[in-house]
């Protein structure tokens, strides 16, 4: 955690271009950490930054069943109404997977 602290620190002058770089799979950090499940890592990009504007760090929580970061998503007002390339809302993929203790 405190490494991680530094590193966005020190790549504070370019690190809204960092937060938004994709990877091959054409995840940012932000969406990469929902969906492995690393809430204190989606806690420090969301203070450093990283956009909440994609619905698609909410699609992977809750499609991995990482619920408290679908409770801390929602709670800094990520978008639940978009939907993926399928046309699936947040919403859609709640009732997909039976997240039922969402």
């Amino acid at each position: 955690s405190q490494m991680v602290d530094r590193l966005l620190e020190r790549a504070q002058p370019y690190l809204s271009d960092y937060l938004q770089m994709k990877n091959r799979e054409e995840q940012n950090a932000l969406e990469l950490a929902c969906q492995c499940g690393h809430y204190s890592l989606v806690e420090m990009l969301l203070t450093y930054g990283a956009s909440r504007s994609s619905t698609l760090a909410m699609q992977l929580a809750i499609i991995s069943g990482h619920n408290a970061i679908v409770a801390l998503l929602m709670q800094c007002q990520v978008p639940m109404n978009g939907g993926n390339s399928r046309g699936q809302t947040p919403w859609h993929l709640v009732c997909q997977y039976n997240r039922t203790d969402l």
